[in-house]
């Protein structure tokens, strides 16, 4: 199980000594779920750099303030805004999130025998098979958006004609 005593989300429910199928898919939505809580809170803290740099801009033309405050809080801005998007907080989020709750959603089907579980002579087999799939499923979705982050990049940084 895991190193310490508290039981993690991707243990719960399991026997005393998970076969390796089930191991697999506890590590998986463990650090999925791990992940997915990293860059909503990223993204959040980000968030509200921005919202609260956009105050004190609003708010800085009615204080006496040294000229470089608002220019220095609005680079500040860009800058963050520019890691949220390179970083892809939104888009990580939300597809570790996705796949957190795929990959629970099958090992409660197997645990329960449900769905393509319920005649299955071996399930745990199945279950192996499954969560390799959403697994699979979940690394093209990952590639496909490194790429796509990369043609943005060049795209913006080549020089216009």
């Amino acid at each position: 199980m895991t190193q310490n005593s508290a039981v993690t989300w991707g243990y719960r429910d399991l026997p005393e000594n998970p076969s390796v199928p089930f191991r697999r898919i506890a590590d998986q939505i463990d650090f999925f779920d791990k992940r997915s809580k990293q860059n909503q809170t990223r993204y959040k803290r980000f968030k509200f750099i921005t919202l609260s740099f956009s105050v004190l801009i609003t708010v800085s033309g009615t204080l006496p303030l040294h000229s470089w405050v608002v220019p220095m809080l609005g680079a500040t801005i860009v800058v963050v805004e520019g890691v949220v998007q390179l970083n892809s907080m939104v888009q990580n989020w939300l597809s570790y999130r996705n796949t957190c709750e795929s990959l629970k959603h099958e090992k409660y089907l197997c645990l329960s025998k449900a769905g393509p579980y319920k005649n299955d002579p071996e399930p745990e087999r199945l279950l192996a098979e499954r969560t390799e799939e959403i697994l699979g499923k979940d690394r093209s979705s990952w590639l496909s958006t490194q790429q796509e982050n990369q043609r943005k990049l060049e795209t913006k940084s080549a020089p216009s004609a």
